[in-house]
């Protein structure tokens, strides 16, 4: 149809002026139908078109350059299979995980839409590429004009993909009620057998059709995330009722065979991990926040542990009054990290672990318990002595003071370390201090020959993150810049520094105020890398 239309406008060039070409109507008519499809020109034919656009421009004829420019745009000859990959990357781009969670969701959120919206031959080929509608983003709640009819049309041009879902709810609201949430995710899990990541944060009234699904019900689930929040208007019987009688555990989650990363963190009336059935056999990435939960005994994280014999990532809150018994030991062999966020006054479930492949070690204490801080390293001594593993990345958080006493404890106990890393600690110098070579601040005294010691002898890479990163005192970052100065040297100075390592990177906040002078002083040491991370991303993993 398009080689006609060119044909009679060639045809057209032959007659006078006035005739030159085709009505707008026409034209209009015949270019509507052909871009419904990729366009494939000839090279005479861009040559005739590129003089159609400078006639018309000539002539101020407005609507008719737009639709010869329309026609010439090298988009308009991209194949389908082309143009469907390219909505692909723009939709599905793996680099989109390492983005905030608002930007993330504003850039691929209704990105789909917007590519179906740009003309008819997008639409079509938007509608006819299944892997852009396979993820959605969908926020219950916040729009009025998202029901599930909208929901049903969205995940049907997945067509049988397995699908990708991050939904929260947060409350309903006169224009978007808790029954109209429902009835969204009662669609959704009509979908149930294809999906393949499901991530929910939020009220779990909005959810609770998920709990009373059967055995293989999620067949290709490979990962969860339920982030359940504690304001719960349902009765505590009426969450038994969904899901069967009050002696029945939930077992959405048998049957997944792909299962292998789950995430969830408890609210205050209902347990997950206790009210489940969850094959931690096949696990290999847990992370379970107890944080907003009331658990009366230690019993059921010590039974999840006992179970995940295969985990290699492991990531554990536990809360406040909980005393653990280190009669029952764990052994986790392929266990390669490990995060404990303690709410009491020891390292909770540690006492019970060995973990003889661990090579990340990530310990977290509430700000008011530093009175209790030699108990704590005293457990992670034990740990590290009963697990004998070669630790390789070691991160401190939520302490208020380290004194110097503290840290040799720890770090002497570690010293296979390559990465330190350091997030909401206000009071670093003696960090610093015990840290810088050589010095009488980064060495202890051994009790039994009077020989110093030197703290991380392997440490390649620093990081001070956190909201305290930003408070660096001038005595600070004095002492900061004299233990990065002290930990690197040049190859002609390597025979001074026998089973060092050198230092090569630190890492800073955004909005950390090591500035001025300092900071240009450690940015031109040679040999070392400085890198500042967005305030979004402070927080690593």
């Amino acid at each position: 149809m398009f080689t006609t239309w060119l044909r009679r406008l060639q045809e057209n060039m032959t007659q006078n002026t006035s005739s030159t070409i085709q009505s707008p109507c026409t034209i209009g008519v015949d270019l509507s139908q052909r871009i419904e499809g990729p366009i494939w020109l000839e090279k005479d034919e861009i040559l005739l078109l590129k003089a159609k656009i400078s006639d018309a421009q000539k002539k101020r004829r407005k609507d008719e350059l737009a639709k010869l420019k329309n026609v010439l745009s090298p988009i308009r000859r991209a194949p389908l299979d082309i143009l469907s990959q390219i909505f692909v990357l723009c939709c599905c781009d793996d680099s989109f995980g390492n983005r905030p969670k608002d930007i993330l969701e504003t850039t691929i959120r209704y990105t789909p839409l917007v590519l179906a919206s740009v003309c008819i031959a997008w639409k079509i080929a938007a509608h006819d590429t299944p892997g852009i509608w396979s993820v959605l983003y969908l926020r219950l709640g916040d729009t009025r004009d998202k029901d599930q009819v909208w929901v049903q049309r969205w995940l049907s041009r997945s067509r049988s993909l397995p699908l990708e879902l991050h939904l929260q709810y947060h409350g309903g609201s006169i224009y978007f009620p808790l029954e109209r949430a429902r009835e969204i995710m009662d669609t959704i899990l009509g979908f149930h057998r294809q999906i393949r990541i499901l991530d929910f944060w939020g009220r779990p009234e909005a959810i609770v059709a998920l709990f009373p699904l059967p055995s293989s019900s999620l067949p290709l689930l490979e990962r969860l995330s339920l982030a359940l929040e504690s304001h719960i208007t349902t009765e505590p019987i009426e969450w038994k009722i969904a899901h069967g009688t009050s002696s029945d555990k939930m077992k959405f989650l048998l049957g997944s065979p792909a299962l292998r990363d789950v995430k969830i963190v408890e609210c205050k009336d209902i347990s997950i991990t206790s009210e489940s059935l969850i094959p931690y056999n096949q696990l290999t990435s847990l992370k379970v926040d107890y944080a907003n939960h009331h658990l009366e005994k230690p019993d059921l994280i010590v039974d999840l542990l006992q179970r995940c014999g295969n985990i290699a990532v492991l990531e554990l809150h536990v809360p406040l009054g909980l005393e653990f018994d280190p009669a029952t030991p764990i052994v986790l062999p392929l266990l390669r990290s490990l995060t404990i966020k303690s709410g009491g006054d020891n390292m909770g479930p540690l006492c019970h672990i060995s973990a003889p492949s661990l090579e990340d070690l990530s310990l977290s204490w509430p700000h008011d318990l530093n009175s209790n801080l030699h108990r704590l390293c005293d457990e992670v001594i034990d740990f590290q002595r009963r697990s004998s593993s070669t630790l390789l990345s070691l991160t401190i958080r939520e302490i208020k003071r380290l004194d110097k006493e503290v840290v040799i404890m720890l770090l002497s106990a570690l010293p296979s370390i390559k990465l330190l890393r350091t997030v909401n600690i206000i009071y670093r110098m003696r960090l610093f201090q015990c840290l810088t070579l050589p010095g009488v601040e980064s060495m202890s005294e051994n009790d039994d020959h009077g020989v110093p010691m030197i703290l991380l002898p392997h440490l390649t890479h620093l990081e001070v993150l956190g909201f305290y990163s930003s408070r660096f005192s001038a005595w600070e970052r004095e002492l900061l810049c004299n233990m990065i100065r002290s930990r690197l040297w040049t190859e002609s100075d390597e025979s001074n520094h026998s089973g060092l390592t050198c230092l090569q990177k630190v890492t800073f906040d955004q909005g950390s105020k090591l500035y001025g002078e300092q900071r240009a002083t450690i940015a031109g040491l040679a040999g070392l890398e400085v890198a500042v991370l967005p305030i979004f991303n402070n927080f690593p993993k």
